[in-house]
C-alpha cells in the first residue's frame, strides 16, 4: 500500500493514459433504471467495503473515549449466482498503521485485485460496482492490468453490511485468528425455483 495515496492515483493515472487503451465512456452508475442489467450472463460483481476497518468504542478510567480495531470484512457478491466471497480482514492488518479509515479503502482494492488474479479468466468479472464511490479510485489503480474491467459506482443503497447481523457470518469475523476468504452461496438453493431478480430482491 502507496503512502500517498493521492499521488499515486496521479501517476497511475497519467500511466493509463499514456497506453493505448481505447477510451471508454463513462459507465452510468447503477440505478433503478439500469438495475435489471446486473442480471446479464456476464460476471458482474458488487463489492462493499462498509465494514472493512470496524471499531469498538470504550472508555478509559480516566472517562475518555478510546477505540479498538475488532476484525472485519469485505463482501464480494454476484448477483445473478448469488456467489459471496467473504474476504476476512483481521485486526492484524492495522497494527501499527495511521489514515486508518482511507488504508481500508486501498487495502480492499488490494484484495478485490487478489481475488481477480488467482481466477481463470472466465470466472473473472467484466464488471465491478462498488457501494461507495470511495473505492472507485483504489480500484481503478489495482486493476490496471484489467483494462477490460468496467468499474463503476450505485446510486442506490444496498445494505450489504446488515448480513454481519446473520450469525454465522458475525461469528465467522469476530472469530477469525487471521485473514482468510470463505466462499459461501448467500442464495441457498432458491435459484432452482426462481430467477436471480426474484432472489436478489428477496435477499435485499
Amino acid at each position: 500500500m502507496k503512502s500517498n495515496p493521492a499521488l499515486y492515483v496521479l501517476r497511475e493515472r497519467i500511466r493509463k493514459g499514456l497506453q493505448l487503451y481505447s477510451s471508454e465512456p463513462t459507465e452510468p452508475y447503477l440505478s433503478s433504471q439500469n438495475y435489471g442489467e446486473i442480471f446479464s450472463n456476464q460476471i458482474i460483481w458488487f463489492v462493499d467495503d462498509t465494514n472493512v476497518y470496524r471499531v469498538t468504542i470504550h472508555k478509559t478510567f480516566e472517562g475518555n473515549l478510546t477505540t479498538k480495531p475488532i476484525n472485519g470484512a469485505i463482501f464480494i457478491f454476484n448477483p445473478r449466482t448469488g456467489q459471496l466471497f467473504l474476504k476476512v480482514i483481521h485486526t492484524s492488518v492495522w497494527a501499527g498503521q495511521k489514515r486508518l479509515g482511507q488504508l481500508a479503502k486501498w487495502k480492499t482494492a488490494e484484495e478485490v485485485a487478489a481475488l481477480v488474479r488467482s481466477l481463470p479468466v472466465e470466472e473473472q468479472p467484466k464488471q465491478i460496482i462498488v457501494t461507495r464511490k470511495g473505492m472507485l479510485d483504489p480500484l481503478e489503480v489495482h486493476l490496471l492490468d484489467f483494462p477490460n474491467i468496467v468499474i463503476k459506482g450505485s446510486e442506490l443503497q444496498l445494505p450489504f453490511q446488515a448480513c454481519l447481523k446473520i450469525e454465522k457470518f458475525g461469528d465467522l469475523i469476530l472469530k477469525a485468528t487471521e485473514p482468510q476468504m470463505v466462499l459461501f452461496n448467500i442464495y441457498d438453493d432458491w435459484l432452482k425455483s426462481i430467477s436471480s431478480y426474484t432472489a436478489f430482491s428477496r435477499l435485499i
